[in-house]
């Protein structure tokens, strides 16, 4: 007559050792999951990171702590080569253009051959870099045509010679102190010629009035 409570029993223990294997599995497949959910996590982390975050931070360290006397921009490519022949030409035509909407543009000097613009007290010198053929890197898995890496200038030279007008117009912009501001020469929009926003407001002239001023000081864009 026991035989009925004994296989009864081990039906039991039975249906208690599957419930806890089912319980171990799903806790482990939810353990599995919160570990796939964090590595991909991690890798978005990695992958949205700046990569020049830390040289643009130690770079801004050399940025001017008053307006210079004048300021020399040494023009290079994006390995720091100099730039010869035609692509000097296009460079340095597109770069005065851009230059020549800033009132104080007497006041800067290009240097594209080592020493050609000597610095003299009061001045300072920045860099520019112009990219000719991969994008500038803004993320791990993205970039842009032009950039403000403290006190280097970073631009993506266009195809079209007004798109790299615009874009030299834009990040000097930012070096003197211009934050982003629509339907201005600052926009965040597609830089492509628009005379309606190809300008800058009377705000951006007061803030770029101090560069008229020597010994004023400096406030980076940024801090604005």
């Amino acid at each position: 007559m026991a035989k009925p409570e004994a296989s009864l029993e081990g039906r039991d223990i039975r249906a208690q050792e599957e419930g806890i294997g089912a319980s171990h599995r799903r806790t482990s497949t939810a353990l599995f999951a919160v570990l796939v959910a964090i590595v991909l996590l991690l890798a978005c982390v990695w992958l949205l990171q700046d990569p020049w975050h830390e040289f643009c931070t130690e770079s801004a360290r050399d940025l001017p702590a008053v307006i210079p006397q004048r300021l020399v921009v040494d023009v290079v490519g994006e390995d720091r080569e100099r730039l010869a022949g035609e692509t000097r030409l296009t460079v340095e035509a597109g770069l005065r253009d851009a230059l020549d909407v800033y009132n104080f543009s007497n006041r800067i000097f290009l240097a594209f051959e080592d020493n050609e613009t000597e610095a003299r007290p009061g001045d300072h010198v920045m860099e520019l870099r112009v990219y000719l053929r991969d994008g500038i890197p803004i993320t791990r898995i993205a970039s842009a045509a032009g950039r403000m890496c403290g006190n280097i200038v970073l631009v993506q030279l266009a195809g079209d010679p007004a798109v790299s007008r615009l874009r030299f117009i834009h990040e000097f912009g930012h070096y003197f102190g211009l934050p982003h501001e629509a339907g201005t020469y600052m926009r965040t929009a597609e830089l492509v010629p628009d005379p309606a926003a190809d300008r800058f407001s009377p705000g951006q002239l007061g803030i770029l009035d101090v560069w008229n001023h020597p010994g004023a000081g400096y406030v980076p864009h940024w801090a604005r």
